[in-house]
């Protein structure tokens, strides 16, 4: 867990001082839910991997996630390259790139748009999409009940209007200028992440 709470105020930081549109307490949820899935996806696909490969492998998405390195074709081959390094064939890299980060990241927009719906209506929401993809991601492995519990949780909370303490340790209450502006920055993040497979 020290290793995720690095890699979660590594994250935080970078999400801060980059010029992306998401506010902080947007980035801190979006990060840390991240974080922990990509910790899930890798270890329990590619439970062999090295932990320094394990290492360099989220650093790559997470850089690449954020924006803070370009997609080269140098980047897409060392990405690759650890993968096949411990023989993976194409058919897992293809279930990874199906089911980790960018899926992922794509859990994450259903979340929020369900968000600006229970704002609205000031019920928690959770579309059957979403739904379905939870019960996909928890018979993988690749979330925890306690995780979509979690969730549902801060779901209720945004719609109730509570606020939530930020990384700053001040109070904010989502609103949905911040979700339209967080969803604008996952789609790009999803985009980037799917072009590192590609």
């Amino acid at each position: 867990m020290d290793n995720e709470n690095k890699i979660k105020k590594t994250l935080l930081v970078t999400a801060i001082k980059s010029k992306s549109n998401f506010t902080p307490i947007i980035i801190f949820w979006v990060v840390v839910i991240f974080v922990s899935f990509v910790l899930i996806a890798i270890s329990s696909t590619f439970n062999e991997i090295s932990l320094s490969d394990q290492t360099r492998l989220r650093e790559i998405m997470n850089s690449v996630m954020q924006n803070t390195i370009p997609i080269t074709p140098d980047i897409k081959n060392e990405f690759r390259g650890i993968l096949t390094k411990y023989n993976t064939t194409d058919a897992d890299i293809s279930d990874f790139s199906t089911y980790g980060p960018a899926f992922m990241a794509y859990y994450q927009k259903l979340f929020w748009i369900d968000a600006f719906q229970a704002i609205s209506v000031g019920n928690s929401v959770k579309s059957n999409e979403r739904l379905d993809i939870e019960k996909n991601l928890l018979s993988r492995g690749l979330v925890t009940l306690d995780r979509i519990q979690s969730n549902d949780k801060e779901m209720m909370q945004i719609a109730s209007h509570l606020p939530f303490t930020g990384p700053d340790g001040k109070q904010i209450i989502v609103t949905t200028d911040m979700i339209n502006n967080t969803l604008q920055s996952l789609d790009l993040a999803i985009a980037r992440l799917k072009s590192l497979f590609e």
